[in-house]
């Protein structure tokens, strides 16, 4: 009884420790005016079920919430940041999850073809 008990509890780590969501990484860029990419960044929010809980629109910061089931209090996080660029805009999308949550396995994949359905011409430059 005790080796099942320990080989259960070795399997629940395993799970824990695998399927723990993890930080998302991309940057993107696009020619289009930073006022039109600000604002499609904030309308793609929705899409990928987050909202705006911070914005700043001269420094480019845009700091949005999920909550997520069965944490109280607790939320995954998006931060976007706009910079302004010579020949126009690079976006930078950021996904934090809460310590040993699962899941959220393509929310910045997702949130990036959201702003592609808004903003044609986007390139995605770096993904981790």
């Amino acid at each position: 009884m005790k080796r099942i008990i320990d080989v259960a509890l070795v399997a629940m780590l395993c799970v824990l420790f695998i399927g723990c969501a993890k930080v998302q990484h991309s940057v993107v860029q696009s020619q289009s005016n930073y006022e039109t990419i600000w604002k499609a960044c904030i309308h793609s929010l929705s899409d990928v079920q987050f909202s705006a809980s911070s914005t700043d629109m001269a420094s480019g910061l845009i700091i949005a919430d999920q909550a997520v089931y069965g944490g109280p209090g607790t939320v995954s996080r998006l931060n976007i940041m706009l910079t302004k660029l010579a020949g126009g805009v690079s976006v930078s999308v950021k996904f934090v999850p809460p310590p040993g949550t699962m899941g959220g396995g393509d929310i910045v994949d997702n949130y990036i073809n959201a702003l592609k359905k808004r903003i044609p011409d986007i390139s995605v430059l770096q993904t981790k």
